[in-house]
């Protein structure tokens, strides 16, 4: 399996019929969209000649800029996972994926399950203090002040959502 990964032309015995095959699933544009098989974390999915299936971003960097080294990770510059376009690929090592990542605001913060999160944990403390009062105020007059759904509200008062705020 290492061989695979390490070098394109032990990919199947003939380097150019690999390529055609790979383009076959290129849509291609300002970003190349892989069409072909999708893997659950949304790379592409690209079967060998062996039967085995590596990343399509990965596939591409081996056959258009070769070896990716032991240790490293090829990283998307323009942070599409479906591309595939050698330009908008670069070798690297996970710390740097991570770093990037962070510098981008692709993390999540400590608080957060993902990070689309809208609210901070001082909202929620908040909602839950005005939540508290009497009269209370409807949930979708709190949801319109801090711009979320009623829902999310709903979610929140009843501990479903920041149980540990």
């Amino acid at each position: 399996m290492r061989s695979i990964i390490q070098h394109p032309r032990s990919l199947t015995r003939n380097r150019k019929s690999t390529l055609v095959r790979f383009l076959q699933f290129v849509e291609k544009g300002k970003c190349w969209l892989w069409t072909g098989s999708i893997a659950s974390g949304g790379y592409g999915k690209f079967y060998t000649a062996k039967g085995k299936y590596m990343r399509a971003h990965r596939m591409s960097f081996l056959l258009f800029k070769g070896r990716i080294g032991e240790g490293k990770v090829v990283r998307h510059s323009c942070d599409v996972r479906r591309c595939v376009k050698p330009q908008h690929l670069k070798r690297g090592t996970q710390r740097d994926n991570v770093l990037d990542a962070a510098r981008k605001g692709k993390m999540c913060r400590p608080w957060q399950t993902h990070n689309t999160t809208k609210l901070l944990p001082k909202d929620v403390r908040q909602i839950r203090a005005l939540w508290s009062k009497n009269p209370r105020p409807k949930q979708r007059d709190i949801a319109e002040r801090f711009g979320v759904s009623q829902a999310a509200i709903w979610y929140i008062l009843h501990r479903w959502n920041w149980r540990k705020i």
